[in-house]
């Protein structure tokens, strides 16, 4: 742990050494796997700063670019009250593998965004997507963000983070 009490690596039962790296603010930036042999960076953040306007996209502080099993993901800018206007998630080539950001990963062709527009109090008014696969209801859609939200909270409390 470092002074903030975020962790700063941990090893597992099998070896392997994973590693967290943070800025100046202790944001997190790369989580490292190093498993004796090769060392793969298996979640990079790209803060808003590193964007060409950050100020108009009200990007400064917040997440701009984030790489993980899956992709890649871009959030365009954030709103007045800090949410996502929209998101575009470009999947990797091979699914089977971790993914090294080290590096440049091949990343699928098609881009699938996410956009949401929210009222003054905060409130989901409209979303839509560019593959339209979205729940059918708005009930729907907070019961799936419910469950997100309470996996999380189930591996926070068993010590994952």
């Amino acid at each position: 742990m470092n002074v903030i009490n975020n962790p700063v690596w941990k090893r597992d039962a099998k070896g392997n050494v994973f590693t967290n790296t943070y800025d100046e603010l202790n944001r997190p930036l790369e989580s490292i796997v190093d498993n004796g042999t090769t060392k793969i960076t298996y979640q990079k953040v790209i803060y808003g700063e590193g964007a060409t306007t950050p100020e108009s996209l009200n990007l400064k502080g917040k997440p701009w670019k984030s790489y993980d099993g899956n992709g890649e993901t871009v959030v365009s800018g954030y709103d007045f009250k800090g949410a996502p206007i929209s998101t575009t998630l470009k999947f990797t080539s091979d699914c089977d593998g971790l993914p090294n950001w080290s590096g440049s990963p091949a990343l699928e062709s098609a881009a699938y965004i996410n956009s949401m527009e929210m009222d003054a109090l905060g409130r989901l008014v409209s979303i839509t997507s560019s593959d339209e696969k979205l729940p059918k209801t708005l009930k729907e859609f907070l019961s799936i963000i419910l469950l997100c939200f309470q996996i999380e909270k189930e591996l926070n409390l068993i010590g994952f983070k």
